[in-house]
């Protein structure tokens, strides 16, 4: 077995753990997390579920095929084709023995 230098810090811990983990643990623990201020529209503050909803209506809006631009009207042809062409009524191969094994190791 090689020893390390004195003074040097080891990736591993006595039972051959990795460390350095550690900290961002502690970190989390201590780190003051601000509060988010509350929405305001037209003087009205609102709660968490008005807030929810106005964000999702300004970043989603609603997709309306009478609003469209010409060119969206062909980007959205263009997609339905494409939809069309990459579906199929067989969709995916079913997994392999070998495939499910290998797989619910890695969540171990």
């Amino acid at each position: 077995m090689r020893k390390r230098a004195a003074g040097l810090p080891s990736a591993n811990d006595r039972t051959g753990r990795q460390c350095g983990g550690g900290i961002y643990r502690v970190l989390g623990r201590t780190a003051r997390r601000d509060i988010d201020p509350p929405l305001i529209v037209n003087d009205i503050e609102l709660d968490a579920r008005g807030s929810a909803r106005l964000l999702a209506e300004t970043f989603y809006p609603g997709d309306s095929e009478e609003d469209d631009s010409e060119e969206h009207r062909r980007v959205r042809v263009l997609a339905e084709r494409a939809d069309i062409e990459t579906s199929s009524d067989q969709g995916d191969p079913p997994f392999t023995h070998l495939e499910l094994k290998l797989a619910s190791r890695s969540f171990k």
